[in-house]
């Protein structure tokens, strides 16, 4: 959280903050690696397309133009 607080107080917040959204898939590695937990394939391919998600809006916002 406190990465994230200095990464908004740096960066600009369209940039930032679709990284916000991926303690979703920090929460799922770190319950792996920790307690062992195990995911069936329905949870990996949500996870393969919220990580595509967040890969498309990053890309596609870096693109926009300021034409009126």
């Amino acid at each position: 959280m406190l990465m994230m607080t200095h990464a908004f107080q740096r960066g600009k917040a369209s940039f930032v903050a679709p990284f916000r959204l991926t303690a979703l898939l920090w929460a799922a590695i770190l319950a792996r690696v920790l307690f062992g937990e195990t995911f069936t394939m329905t949870q990996m391919f949500g996870a393969v397309l919220i990580c595509a998600a967040l890969a498309a809006f990053t890309l596609s916002h870096g693109r926009q133009t300021n034409a009126p």
